[in-house]
């Protein structure tokens, strides 16, 4: 029996995903920095990740204190890391970050100039470039462009959150 639904297609599918992707990260409150990290040599996804692991403890440790691990997951800080140019020797991560509200310009100290600054520590090789997300609300061209590459089907291990880095109670 034919169906009078229109036929959804696979782009149909992506971009209903990356929609609702966008919708979720843009409902988070508060003012937002976009931080792209890059590592300038050819690494795994895994060694990255262990790298944003490290980069993400060592931001808490700095913003939030010694004491940084006693805080609940709310007053952490969190993150949206998405990766590009995997198997390349461009790999790169697009992020999102969301700094507590008490703790924003402790957060910006992390990044004093284009080559310096806490990811410098982590990774040598590495460079970052940081921009002000709008602070009072959407912020849908920023996330568009990081999730441009994301689909239901990609890999999973291409998106990473702060909070996974973070110890369970």
């Amino acid at each position: 029996m034919p169906s009078n639904l229109p036929e959804q297609t696979y782009w149909d599918t992506q971009r209903q995903h990356k929609a609702a992707w966008m919708k979720f990260i843009d409902s988070r409150t508060g003012p937002a920095l976009a931080v792209t990290v890059s590592w300038n040599e050819r690494r795994s996804v895994d060694r990255c990740t262990a790298d944003l692991g490290t980069f993400v403890g060592m931001a808490d440790q700095r913003v939030l204190g010694s004491r940084f691990n006693r805080y609940p997951p709310e007053k952490r800080l969190e993150a949206l890391f998405v990766f590009e140019g995997v198997g390349t020797t461009n790999i790169h991560a697009h992020s999102i970050w969301w700094p507590p509200r008490d703790r924003w310009f402790r957060f910006l100290k992390l990044f004093p100039r284009r080559r310096s600054g806490l990811w410098d520590w982590v990774v040598p090789k590495g460079s970052y470039d940081v921009k002000l997300l709008n602070a009072v609300g959407s912020n849908e061209e920023f996330t568009g462009y990081i999730l441009k590459g994301q689909g239901k089907n990609s890999e999973a291990d291409r998106m990473v959150w702060a909070s996974q880095f973070h110890p369970t109670r």
